[in-house]
């Protein structure tokens, strides 16, 4: 993965800027109309920045607040001077640490945040589809076995869509519409996936198959954050089968759900 500067991220966010700036009109403030035309003209990561940029700028607390020039360049001065600051400058997506920083400013500083980093690391940077497809590839003759499992159970590659900034049991529920009434769909366990990747790999090493484990895990690792495991379905009731589906996921830069799937099997 290449290597990032705090010059990538503080050219990333002078782009942004000018071409907000560029598209102000002949009275100096950026209106929904330019800000259509302009991201039109763009495309990936800088797009995705740049249209994170001027909702920041708009400021939901003030819905009808205006986009002048003189506002770009406080926004600019502030990423650079905040926000920047609290970014580890390592490759791959936002941190739990860099997260909690970003989300100590308010949600609309996460997320662009989150944008900055993609746009920062330009070419580099792996979407949710990108991860999620080397992710596949990986899986064949993999097994999930943990969280007191009583049988090793194959494992899928997932990507759910979502706009996810904390990954917490609420954004998780939203994600997949669990209904947390329905033992079935109720969360039975919501722990950090970090104590499980070194296991996850050694437990692949005498089927000759602890390459592909260890490039799963170093994709989650370097390209997710906040990876987690779920486990679906209230133990101990006797409406809820043996069977209880695991989720293995992290969440990627543009708010997906990313990693794989499985069960663990609990008599």
């Amino acid at each position: 993965m290449a290597r990032l500067t705090v010059q990538d991220l503080i050219h990333a966010i002078e782009k942004a800027a000018e071409d907000l700036l560029a598209a102000a009109g002949d009275d100096g403030m950026v209106s929904k109309e330019d800000i259509r035309k302009k991201l039109q003209e763009q495309q990936g990561v800088q797009r995705g920045l740049l249209e994170a940029f001027y909702d920041f700028l708009r400021d939901e607390d003030q819905a009808y607040m205006r986009v002048t020039r003189a506002v770009v360049k406080d926004g600019l001065a502030f990423v650079k001077e905040k926000l920047i600051p609290g970014f580890e400058i390592a490759p791959g997506g936002l941190s739990e640490t860099e997260t909690k920083a970003m989300l100590a400013f308010g949600e609309e500083e996460a997320l662009l945040g989150s944008r900055l980093k993609q746009a920062a690391q330009g070419e580099s940077y792996l979407s949710s589809k990108a991860i999620f497809e080397q992710i596949k590839q990986n899986t064949s003759e993999l097994f999930f076995d943990y969280q007191g499992s009583e049988g090793s159970e194959p494992i899928e590659a997932i990507l759910i869509p979502a706009e996810v900034l904390n990954l917490t049991e609420a954004a998780f529920v939203k994600a997949l519409n669990l209904d947390q009434n329905n033992p079935l769909e109720f969360i039975e366990r919501f722990v950090s996936a970090e104590p499980f990747f070194p296991i996850f790999i050694s437990q692949h090493y005498q089927f000759e198959l602890a390459d592909k484990a260890t490039a799963i895990a170093d994709l989650m690792r370097n390209n997710l954050r906040q990876n987690s495991i779920f486990v679906i379905g209230k133990d101990y009731d006797r409406n809820v089968p043996p069977q209880h589906p695991a989720y293995i996921i992290g969440v990627a830069d543009d708010g997906n759900l990313v990693g794989f799937k499985s069960q663990v099997i609990w008599t």
